[in-house]
């Protein structure tokens, strides 16, 4: 806020009502957008201290790029250690995934930023369809916030293929979160 306090984020609000809570990004995990639904940091570039808000019980899912800042850190601190203390399953490579049939998940699939789309495969359609999956396990409902990343880098860099390539990607994504949607009634 206006004093430099900590608000609570949507996603820490719905955790705190009950609800599962997960995060999907084509990027790196702790990259702006996702960042905004869990740190509490001054600088969106404070990737490493972001990393450290991942390790809490508001957050049930996490999926994306940014292994370095939770387990190559400059101070030397591995995350991983604390994220399996809460329960984390550990996931390094993207085919993994579909392994997991319950529980708490935080897959980082590339240190830095994960490859534009067609490179980085199906990503954000397996991930969005494995994160619902686990999160509607909880009867009370979820939150779930899926970013196609690099549709905004490809505007940045006037690159109209890679903006077009990279929507197509999310937009089978969110083929699947409707499909959920209209099964689901809700």
């Amino acid at each position: 806020d206006e004093n430099n306090l900590p608000n609570p984020t949507f996603l820490e609000y719905a955790a705190s009502q009950g609800y599962s809570t997960g995060l999907i990004a084509a990027c790196k995990i702790t990259h702006a957008t996702p960042a905004a639904f869990v740190a509490h940091v001054e600088s969106r570039s404070q990737y490493e201290d972001i990393a450290n808000y991942f390790v809490t019980d508001s957050l049930d899912l996490f999926l994306g790029g940014g292994a370095d800042n939770f387990y190559n850190r400059t101070d030397s601190i591995n995350l991983g250690i604390a994220l399996e203390e809460k329960g984390f399953q550990l996931l390094r490579e993207l085919k993994e995934l579909e392994m997991v049939k319950e529980g708490k998940v935080a897959g980082l699939f590339a240190n830095d930023h994960l490859e534009a789309y067609p490179a980085r495969g199906e990503f954000l359609v397996q991930s969005t369809s494995k994160a619902i999956d686990l999160l509607s396990q909880n009867e009370k409902g979820f939150f779930l916030l899926v970013e196609g990343s690099q549709i905004d880098w490809g505007g940045h860099d006037n690159d109209s293929k890679m903006v077009l390539s990279e929507f197509i990607d999310f937009d089978s994504a969110i083929k699947e979160a409707l499909e959920f949607a209209k099964n689901d009634g809700n």
